[in-house]
């Protein structure tokens, strides 16, 4: 069977030949970044994160020591909104990329794609091989209503728990 021939060559190619070597590398940058997607967007839209103390003072959630809407917050706005983006948006838009144009290519049998993407569509039928992106954008549903919604813990658990409701009901 031709499709079973194509699987030996993935895994010889994947642990003899430093193409192989090579695109399991990749696989695994893209899998970290899937993994460390969270995080990541949480640390970046932290800056966006700002307290006022008793005094009226406006603070950094992050960094209590520096403080909001000064001259050196407005001086690193725009970097913080670049790398805010990339984080949050280009790593979502990179692997929907990357997914579409593997998942089209003509060099690329059903079982080769999920032996080379199988983290992040194994676990969905081929119609939703998008699905991960879609849950990408509910972690950052959950990060921006951490960061962006008011200093009360109350409300902020309530923006993530009605992000994670509506993300619930649109599985269903």
């Amino acid at each position: 069977n031709a499709e079973y021939m194509g699987l030996s060559r993935v895994f010889t190619e994947a642990t003899l030949q430093p193409r192989g070597l090579r695109h399991a590398a990749i696989r695994a940058y893209w899998q970290l970044l899937n993994f460390v997607y969270m995080p990541l967007t949480l640390v970046a839209l932290l800056y966006f994160k700002c307290n006022t103390t008793q005094d009226g003072v406006s603070v950094m959630a992050a960094d209590p020591t520096q403080k909001c809407y000064d001259k050196v917050w407005y001086g690193v706005l725009f970097l913080a909104i670049i790398f805010a983006a990339l984080y949050a948006l280009g790593i979502p838009i990179a692997i929907t990329a990357l997914l579409r144009y593997k998942i089209r290519s003509p060099k690329f049998t059903e079982l080769k794609f999920l032996m080379r993407y199988g983290f992040l569509v194994g676990r969905y039928t081929r119609p939703q091989y998008l699905y991960e992106v879609k849950i990408m954008a509910t972690k950052l549903g959950v990060v921006a209503s951490i960061v962006f919604l008011s200093q009360n813990d109350y409300i902020q658990v309530g923006g993530a728990m009605w992000v994670l409701v509506v993300s619930l009901v649109h599985i269903g």
